[in-house]
């Protein structure tokens, strides 16, 4: 085995942060630059032409330009993505609430949030709901948005983004408040801030992607020779607890789907 010498870096949702570090890496440019999330890694990307980068946690790494291809990057990068079907993730809330006015609240600044509202957005006809956007770019705008959910919408869907995670007690806490079901991306929604339901990648799972794909650049091979790759299963968690407190009558069919019950 390698022994590997790890470095860590928090950009912590701050841009400014993030050219600190991305400055820091070029002064003494590492083996291999591991990025987390669609925003660091293209700005990785964007300054490390030779290095080798290895995302995670990018949704849609084609259609943001990270990669060319799945197979074939095209450049110095590869990786493990949690791309997940908003289809499914839309049919499964479907299940539960006959939802006609969906609110989607996401990051306009981060491009895989958008992505996946803008796919919500192609489901309109196909599950009978009108969507309304709720962008949250700042603390000051997720206290502003969730209270804006009251009254407008029957159900909510909360597409991978971090920024929701920093904000995911408070907004699961109004979720509950204001008798909103809602269909979360990360597990932690689910576990921690009480979303309703959440139908999500293992993330577990996706840090092995990962790892495989740098011991292979470790022995030698080029990032654009390592195909990306995505998860072929994904998990269903269900907040029992929640679902109480609103008084949602979940499916036996969902429950029975169901990896984790938070009860």
């Amino acid at each position: 085995p390698h022994p590997i010498h790890v470095l860590r870096f928090n950009a912590a949702q701050d841009l400014e942060r993030l050219d600190r570090i991305i400055d820091t890496l070029a002064s003494d440019p590492p083996d291999v630059i591991y990025a987390y999330g669609t925003t660091v890694t293209k700005a990785v990307l964007a300054r490390f032409k030779k290095v080798p980068v290895v995302f995670n946690i990018v949704n849609r790494p084609v259609r943001s330009g990270i990669i060319q291809s799945w197979e074939n990057s095209g450049n110095n990068a590869t990786g493990a993505s949690n791309q997940i079907s908003v289809k499914n993730q839309l049919s499964t809330l479907k299940k539960v609430v006959d939802f006609k006015r969906l609110g989607v609240i996401y990051n306009p600044l981060e491009q895989n949030s958008s992505i996946q509202r803008d796919i919500a957005k192609t489901l309109e006809s196909e599950f009978g709901f009108e969507l309304f956007d709720f962008k949250v770019d700042c603390s000051r705008r997720a206290r502003e948005v969730i209270r804006q959910l009251k009254n407008q919408v029957d159900a909510v869907f909360i597409p991978a983004d971090t920024m929701m995670v920093v904000h995911g007690t408070e907004l699961g806490r109004q979720l509950i408040e204001y008798q909103l079901p809602a269909m979360g991306s990360l597990s932690v929604m689910v576990t921690e801030h009480g979303v309703l339901l959440g139908l999500v990648p293992d993330y577990f799972q996706l840090g092995l992607l990962a790892a495989s794909k740098i011991r292979q650049i470790l022995d030698g091979k080029r990032p654009d020779q390592i195909p990306s790759s995505r998860l072929r299963f994904f998990d269903l968690y269900v907040n029992m607890k929640t679902a109480r407190a609103m008084d949602v009558q979940v499916p036996m069919g969902v429950l029975v789907m169901s990896n984790t019950i938070v009860r």
